[in-house]
């Protein structure tokens, strides 16, 4: 399905839970409405400051999708390894999508993303969206919960697109006193962070 620019009817929520930094693993939530039999689940596969399409589709492990608990069978693209087509029945209008990102443990592997002391997290690594829509229409309303010693910190806030670089910034956060860094000239987005 070809992409066309209009506004995407509802938007997604995503909640990543990043307090399992010794292991390297970020757990990622999704929910999302709108959903007919016909949908399709993309993964972006371009990042940032890349010149090819080479979103690190090989970090999502263990998806797992569902509406009303119930398991919703999905089947990857043979042609895109980026496409998940759902099947659901005609009665399901939204989803929950729980999968985990699989963070580089050796810099041989990519980018370190996580250590013991920060958090670097490209938002468009952990998020599924639907196709037909420009990435930049679709709102998403995120949260990050991060680890720390003894308790954890939480920032939210609410962006709309989900692979542009002019208009979703990574997110990095310390653990002892979370910040966030934006897109040079941009306006800053309206994120809360709580530590503790």
């Amino acid at each position: 399905m070809a992409p066309q620019d209009r506004a995407y009817p509802d938007e997604i929520r995503l909640s990543v839970d990043a307090t399992n930094l010794g292991r390297r693993i970020i757990r990622v939530h999704e929910s999302l409405s709108g959903i007919d039999p016909t949908t399709v689940l993309l993964y972006p596969q371009w990042r940032p400051g890349t010149h090819a399409p080479e979103g690190p589709i090989d970090r999502l492990a263990g998806m797992w999708i569902s509406a009303n608990g119930a398991n919703i069978t999905w089947t990857r693209d043979p042609a895109d390894m980026c496409a998940f087509h759902l099947q659901a029945t005609t009665d399901v209008t939204s989803i929950d999508i729980d999968f985990t990102h699989l963070s580089p443990t050796r810099s041989k592997v990519g980018d370190m993303e996580v250590t013991d002391e920060i958090v670097r997290l490209e938002w468009n690594t952990v998020v599924l969206y639907p196709a037909g829509y420009f990435a930049r229409q679709i709102p998403v309303a995120a949260q990050i919960r991060l680890g720390r010693t003894g308790s954890g910190g939480q920032a939210r806030g609410k962006r709309s697109a989900v692979s542009s670089p002019r208009c979703w910034p990574d997110f990095a956060a310390k653990q002892d006193g979370a910040h966030s860094e934006y897109t040079p000239g941009r306006k800053n987005p309206p994120w809360r962070v709580q530590n503790g």
